[in-house]
């Protein structure tokens, strides 16, 4: 069972410039706009290679500031 299940599909700018948390377990599966999600939050670097974004329409500036410097960390986008 998923530790946390995403209902809402807007995901824009949700963390702050200081989260670095462990995220993997969110359930982002439903989520369609990550746009600029981690906006800013330099601090972050956490992995994030097994969420499931393949709904996701929009990730402009999603990795815009982003404190994550190896891109195997980061989830596999479609388009």
């Amino acid at each position: 069972m998923p530790l946390f299940q995403f209902y809402w599909k807007d995901f824009k700018q949700v963390l702050t410039q200081s989260f670095n948390q462990n995220i993997s377990k969110w359930n982002v599966e439903k989520v369609i706009d990550m746009r600029s999600m981690f906006a800013g939050a330099e601090k972050f670097n956490q992995d994030l290679s097994v969420w499931k974004v393949e709904k996701v329409i929009e990730y402009i500036d999603f990795f815009w500031n982003l404190g994550v410097t190896d891109i195997k960390k980061m989830p596999k986008f479609n388009n």
